[in-house]
């Protein structure tokens, strides 16, 4: 009934698609949300966003807006791999990858790793914070959220990477709830490819149905406009300044709408990175000496990857991990690559301590972590070393060139003027639990109180004043 019922014209106030110039970002510092529980959440993430954009104040004024005016951190802890589809399934469930079923981007089959991504929430195998507040009966808006695919989200558009021969339109026809797909197609937007287009065009979303009448509890939004700028020079290249500055304009729309349907008090709004990004000069394919070590077999046809494996190493950038059939073929797995590791340099064996203490795939054998610099790219055609096509990567485990994970948040129950020096991103989804009234027990992080603002009440005839965590409506 929400889908069918839910109003997307506006509840007054200016379009959604207006320009901020005129009137600008709302002034946060200006604001008091107050303390209690949260009327809207939400959530957005913005791929390769780090702790140094959220205290830039010339580059993303409205990122440094929220975070000066509410809560930020020095660095937010991430998981392993650190990649969009393993960080998102964590801000869903508050679980490591090792625990929630997306250990990777990308999915590993009989002929090795595969294009196909963990789109499908069928993979996720813990509770989410989308289903916890959908059991309230809380309505959820999901846009381009990696993972939802099929999931049980009143208003969705997943993510969808489009495979050779097949159109765009087509897959979300079946998969995106129909008054959004309408919008889509009235705004005639691509959304095949991340581009400022697509993240206008899910921004605009958000503020239509964060205007209605009857708006959802949550909404979770991803930005990737980014992603591709940092591939044309790095993270810190112009064209990467460019997109995270069209971004922050985006935000700021966002904060704009809510202020004008006078919501923005009683709402919490977090940003977050979707993983750490590192430069990126050169590319390798480790999987090229387990191939010449015969433990894969290339298929017949060139460039057509492997037709079977007793080892094979799925890259995530920065890191890679070994998959393996049998004791044997990963012993020997590790020997070979081991002894490339020491010769070229460009990457190093992780252990298995490293591995447990890293909370990694506990299907893999063992993994390597690229220097600074290198890409750890799957395939099996030559050149085994080359100049990389894109200057920056995801899915480092560290490295003075690789960004962190940044995080600003402000609005309705969370503190002011708060800068952590370290949080954990596994804690993001327990705290925004709490701030939502739902339960998350099977999380293995923990709800940070401490950044929470408690609700003031005061009881006629009694002296002093009692402070609590409201964690209702």
């Amino acid at each position: 009934m929400l889908v069918l019922l839910l109003p997307f014209g506006c509840a007054g106030g200016p379009d959604p698609e207006d320009d901020l110039d005129d009137r600008g970002p709302p002034d946060l510092a200006a604001r008091d949300a107050g303390g209690g529980a949260p009327a809207i959440v939400v959530l957005a993430t913005v791929a390769g966003l780090a702790p140094e954009h959220t205290t830039d104040a010339a580059a993303m004024p409205v990122l440094a807006g929220m975070a000066a005016s509410g809560l930020s951190a020095d660095a937010l802890v991430g998981v392993t791999p650190p990649t969009p589809y393993p960080v998102h399934a964590t801000l869903a469930t508050g679980q490591h990858p090792a625990t929630h079923g997306v250990p990777a981007d990308r999915m590993l089959g009989e002929h090795g790793p595969r294009a196909e991504v963990h789109s499908h929430a069928s993979h996720l195998r813990s509770p989410t914070l989308w289903q916890a507040v959908v059991e309230r009966g809380g309505g959820v808006l999901s846009l381009d959220w990696p993972g939802t695919v099929g999931a049980s989200i009143p208003l969705l558009l997943p993510d969808l990477v489009v495979p050779p021969g097949r159109r765009m339109r087509d897959l979300l026809q079946g998969a995106t709830t129909p008054a959004l797909l309408e919008m889509a197609a009235r705004d005639e937007v691509d959304l095949g490819t991340p581009s400022a287009d697509r993240d206008g065009f899910l921004v605009t979303a958000a503020c239509r149905v964060l205007m209605a009448a009857q708006p959802p509890r949550l909404v979770q939004l991803r930005l990737t406009q980014t992603a591709a700028a940092m591939g044309r020079g790095g993270p810190s290249g112009p064209h990467a300044r460019q997109a995270f500055a069209q971004v922050d304009r985006e935000l700021g729309r966002l904060l704009r709408c809510l202020a004008d349907a006078e919501r923005l008090e009683s709402s919490a709004v977090v940003v977050v990175g979707d993983g750490a990004w590192g430069r990126v000069h050169s590319e390798i394919r480790p999987n090229r000496w387990l191939l010449a070590a015969g433990l894969i077999r290339a298929a017949d046809a060139p460039g057509a990857g492997a037709s079977s494996w007793r080892a094979v190493l799925r890259s995530n950038g920065g890191s890679a991990f070994l998959y393996a059939n049998d004791t044997e073929a990963a012993l020997e797995a590790r020997r070979v690559l081991a002894e490339q590791a020491e010769q070229t340099g460009a990457f190093r064996v992780l252990g298995a301590e490293e591995m447990i203490a890293l909370h990694t795939d506990p299907e893999a054998w063992f993994g390597v972590t690229a220097t600074p610099g290198y890409a750890l790219a799957d395939g099996l055609d030559a050149p085994l070393l080359r100049a990389s096509a894109s200057g920056a990567a995801p899915g480092y485990l560290g490295g003075d060139s690789v960004s962190g994970i940044g995080l600003a948040a402000w609005g309705r129950g969370l503190r002011r003027g708060v800068r952590a020096p370290e949080l954990r991103l596994l804690d993001v989804a327990p705290t925004l639990a709490v701030l939502l009234g739902v339960p998350l027990a099977e999380a293995e992080g923990r709800a940070q109180l401490g950044l929470l603002r408690a609700a003031r009440t005061s009881t006629p005839g009694t002296e002093g004043t009692r402070w609590r965590v409201e964690v209702s409506q």
